[in-house]
C-alpha cells in the first residue's frame, strides 16, 4: 500500500506518494519552502482534492500488497564483496528497506541453509505475510548463521504457498535473494511453468546477488516464467535498489495544484536520531527502541520502535532513552512548546558480526562467543550472530566444551560494520616417551609441553600417553624427566590425529650402593662433573646415554671410581 502526502507550498499544494506508513499533511510557507511544524486545517477544496489523488496508483510498480522474501543462509554467503561477508550486507540492506516498509506492507520471510550443514531440508518459515513482521524479520535475520546448502527452488515453492498458491485466492510477490545456484537437486524452471500454468495471480523476482552471467542464467527463468523481474546485484547498492524495488510500494511523483492557504494550528514535537559516529549516517535500524519519559513525573510519556521515531509530547523536561542491542544511552532535553525539538546521540560504537569456524572444511560453528572491551565492557552470543560495540581495543575468544579456546584482539572503530573472524581449526596430539628410538615407552608420569614453533609461547601440555587438542600449526614438544630434557617439532593439521614420539636417548639406571665405612656416593659425567650425589641406600633414575663413574665417598677419605655405561633403551643395575 502507499501513503499519500499533501503539503502546502506557498499558494501551492504538493501532493505526493511516499514509503510512509501514514497519510501525513504539513504546512510549508515561503520563498524557501522551509517546514514550519504544525496540524493542518483543510479546506473543502483541498480535502476533495487530495481524497481524490489518493485513489490515483503509481503505473508499472514492482512490488506487491503481499510478498515473501526467500533468503540465501548457505554456507557461501560468509563469502566476500569488496571485502565485506555477503551475509552481513544482505543484514544491513534488508534492516534499511525494513525502516521503509509501512505498517500495513504484509511482508514474510523464509530462509534456508542456516541450521544445518548437507541438508536440502533445512528451510524455516520465519514469518507469514502480514502486517507489522519488520522486527521480528531483522532480529531472526541479524541471529542468521550461514551454514549448509542451496535448495532454492522447494524454498520458493514454499514461499508461493505462503501467499496462496494452489488456491483461488492467492496473490502477490516471492522475492528471492541468492548467491548461488540450486544444489538439492530440484529444477526451478520447473517450477516456474508450474507457477504459471496454475493461474494464479503470483510473480517471482529473483535477485542474483554477485552471481556470475551463467549462474544468473539457470535462476532467473523463475522470474522469466512467472512474469518477474531479475535483478543482478553485484553489490551492496544493487541489493539495495533490488530490495526497495520489489519489496517497497513505489513512489508516485508529485503533482503540484493550486489550493488556498490553510490555518496552522502549533504543535510541539519532538524528533530522536542516532549515529554510530560524529557525522556518521544516521542509524536505521528497525530494532532499535526508544523511551520518553517526563522527568518531573517519572511516568512514560511515550514508547516508540524503529528509526528515527517523532513524539508528540507537551512541553517539559524529558528523558529521552535509546536502546540499541544490549546497550542503553539516555540524553534529557527541554521540551520548547510549539516547536520542532530534536535529540540525536553519536554512540561511538560499531556494527560487529562473529563468525566461528572449525574442521578441516572451515565451515561455520554453532559455539558462543564472549567479547571484551574497554571499560569493563562485555557481550556474549552465537556465532554469526551481528550485534552493537563500543568502539575501541576489542577482545573476541570462544570456547569449547573441550576446554580449547580461541581469541583475536581487533581494535573496533566508531561507525564501522566489522566481522571478526575466530577458527577452531583444531588436531588432536597424543605424545609417547621412549627410551629410545624405536625403544620402548617410559613408564614414568612425563609432561609434555607444547610451544609455537615460531615464538617459543607456550600452548599447551599434556602427560605422555594422554591426548589434547592444539589449533593446527607448527610445534615444538618438550619433553622433560630427571633433568634429561628433549624436545622435537612437529605439525597438527585440522581433524588430524598426531602422535608425535620423543626419545629421551636414555635408559632407567637403578642404583643399589651401601656398605661399611661409606658416607656418600655421586655419579660423575665423561668431563668429571657430578651428576648428583646420595647418601648410602637404593635409587632409580633416568640417565642419558654415554659414559659415567660411581664415586664412592668413604669415611676414612678415599674415593674409588667404579665406570659403567649407559645405553639408550637399556635398563642398567649399578652395584659396587
Amino acid at each position: 500500500m502507499r501513503a499519500i502526502e499533501c503539503r502546502e507550498a506557498g499558494p501551492r499544494t504538493v501532493v505526493s506518494a511516499s514509503h510512509g506508513s501514514t497519510m501525513a499533511a504539513r504546512q510549508g510557507w515561503g520563498q524557501d519552502g522551509a517546514k514550519m511544524g504544525g496540524r493542518m486545517k483543510f479546506s473543502n477544496l483541498f480535502s476533495v482534492i487530495c481524497g481524490f489523488l489518493l485513489g490515483v496508483g503509481a503505473s508499472g510498480a514492482v512490488a506487491a500488497d503481499r510478498t515473501m522474501i526467500v533468503l540465501d543462509a548457505s554456507g557461501s554467503m560468509w563469502g566476500q564483496i569488496d571485502g565485506t561477508n555477503k551475509i552481513v550486507i544482505a543484514r544491513d540492506v534488508l534492516g534499511e528497506v525494513l525502516t521503509e516498509l509501512p505498517e500495513e506492507a504484509e511482508l514474510g520471510l523464509i530462509a534456508y541453509g542456516h541450521r544445518r550443514k548437507g541438508d536440502c531440508g533445512d528451510i524455516e518459515r520465519i514469518a507469514a505475510p502480514k502486517p507489522g513482521t519488520a522486527e521480528a524479520i531483522f532480529d531472526k535475520v541479524s541471529r542468521i548463521n550461514p551454514k549448509g546448502k542451496t535448495p532454492l527452488t522447494e524454498a520458493v515453492r514454499q514461499a508461493a504457498a505462503e501467499l496462496g498458491a494452489g488456491s483461488d485466492a492467492a496473490s502477490g510477490a516471492v522475492v528471492l535473494v541468492t548467491d548461488g545456484i540450486e544444489t538439492c537437486d530440484a529444477d526451478p524452471c520447473a517450477l516456474a511453468q508450474a507457477l504459471a500454468q496454475s493461474g494464479v495471480d503470483l510473480k517471482v523476482h529473483v535477485v542474483g546477488f554477485g552471481l556470475t552471467e551463467e549462474e544468473g542464467a539457470q535462476v532467473a527463468c523463475l522470474a522469466t516464467g512467472t512474469g518477474g523481474q531479475y535483478f543482478d546485484a553485484k553489490n551492496a547498492e544493487g541489493l539495495k535498489e533490488a530490495l526497495g524495488t520489489t519489496v517497497l510500494p513505489p513512489v508516485q511523483e508529485a503533482v503540484v495544484i493550486e489550493t488556498p492557504k490553510p490555518e496552522a494550528v502549533p504543535a510541539t514535537t519532538l524528533s530522536a536520531t542516532a549515529s554510530l559516529s560524529p557525522n556518521g549516517p544516521l542509524l536505521r535500524d528497525p530494532g532499535v527502541s526508544w523511551t520518553v519519559r517526563n522527568v518531573d513525573t517519572g511516568k512514560v510519556a511515550d514508547r516508540e520502535r524503529g528509526a528515527e521515531p517523532v513524539f508528540d509530547v507537551p512541553a517539559g523536561v524529558y528523558d529521552v532513552t535509546l536502546r540499541v542491542g544490549s546497550w542503553e544511552f539516555t540524553q534529557q532535553l527541554d521540551v520548547l512548546a510549539d516547536q520542532d525539538n530534536a535529540v540525536h546521540f553519536d554512540l561511538d560504537m560499531a556494527r560487529v558480526t562473529v563468525v566461528i569456524f572449525e574442521g578441516e572444511d572451515q565451515v561455520p560453528s554453532d559455539e558462543r562467543f564472549r567479547i571484551k572491551g574497554v571499560k569493563g565492557t562485555a557481550l556474549a552470543g552465537n556465532s554469526g550472530e551481528t550485534f552493537y560495540f563500543p568502539a575501541g581495543r576489542t577482545t573476541v575468544s570462544a570456547k569449547k566444551a573441550a576446554g580449547v579456546e580461541v581469541e583475536t584482539e581487533v581494535m573496533l572503530k566508531a561507525g564501522e560494520s566489522r566481522t571478526v573472524e575466530l577458527s577452531f581449526a583444531f588436531g588432536t596430539v597424543a605424545p609417547k616417551v621412549v627410551w629410545a628410538e624405536n625403544g620402548t615407552e617410559v613408564d614414568a608420569r612425563v609432561m609434555v609441553k607444547f610451544a609455537e614453533a615460531g615464538s617459543g609461547a607456550h600452548v599447551s601440555q599434556a602427560v605422555a600417553g594422554d591426548s589434547t587438542q592444539l589449533p593446527a600449526g607448527a610445534y615444538i614438544a618438550r619433553a622433560k624427566l630427571d633433568g634429561i630434557a628433549v624436545e622435537m617439532p612437529f605439525v597438527v593439521a585440522a581433524d588430524e590425529v598426531v602422535a608425535p614420539v620423543i626419545a629421551l636417548n636414555a635408559a632407567p639406571v637403578r642404583f643399589d650402593v651401601e656398605g661399611d665405612g661409606l658416607a656418600r656416593w655421586a655419579v660423575l659425567d665423561a668431563t668429571g662433573e657430578v651428576v648428583f650425589s646420595r647418601r648410602p641406600g637404593t635409587a632409580e633414575v633416568a640417565m642419558a646415554a654415554g659414559g659415567y663413574a660411581l664415586e664412592l665417598r668413604m669415611e676414612d677419605g678415599s674415593q674409588p671410581h667404579v665406570p659403567f655405561e649407559v645405553i639408550a633403551g637399556e635398563a642398567l643395575d649399578v652395584t659396587p
